[in-house]
């Protein structure tokens, strides 16, 4: 009896902590933005893990290195981490920091309106602070090189384009109405 005891309540306790591997998902009607996440407790180079986020897959979206474009979005990964980890920014060439990774790659950190750096970060004071670090000892960003920790991956379902088909069905429909209307008025106009 003692036995399933400490089974049951030991299977009860790894239940509730997040484990690598598992992929979960910020949903919008809880204030993320649909994507999915996955923790990864790897220590490893920033450039290590951009590679292996890239290697990722789940349910057919490929993965990237997370970018964090939002105060609930850093919240959500946060509640997910159990270490320091990387974030898919840094110092591009021209010296700017910016999104390495993901949908946003390329354009500069805080187009969205918010970024996670501490007042006067990141200062280019160093020039080996090439990348963008999330640690557990500050609700801040810090900017880093050769630093070894944990990841996480995100993964985005691209947006889907509309096929042609369904702009000219709706070009067609539109036609359709204009000329009914049109032979409504010419009827009532002949009675």
């Amino acid at each position: 009896m003692l036995r399933e005891i400490c089974l049951a309540l030991s299977l009860f306790a790894v239940s509730a902590l997040p484990c690598n591997g598992a992929v979960v998902q910020c949903t919008a009607e809880d204030g993320g933005n649909d994507h999915w996440y996955e923790y990864i407790y790897a220590w490893v180079t920033h450039e290590d893990s951009q590679d292996l986020a890239a290697a990722s897959t789940y349910d057919d979206m490929t993965g990237y290195l997370v970018t964090i474009t939002s105060q609930e979005e850093q919240d959500f990964v946060d509640s997910l981490a159990t270490a320091s980890y990387q974030v898919g920014g840094g110092q591009n060439a021209d010296g700017n920091w910016g999104w390495l990774d993901g949908p946003e790659a390329g354009e500069e950190i805080g187009v969205s309106g918010w970024e996670n750096f501490p007042v006067g970060e990141p200062d280019n004071s160093s020039h080996w602070a090439d990348y963008i670090l999330s640690p557990m000892w500050s609700d801040e960003w810090r900017t880093t090189n050769g630093y070894v920790a944990t990841y996480v991956i995100e993964y985005s379902a691209a947006a889907v384009p509309l096929p042609a088909s369904a702009f000219l069905l709706g070009g067609g429909l539109g036609v359709m109405a204009f000329a009914g209307r049109r032979r409504r008025r010419s009827v009532s106009a002949a009675a």
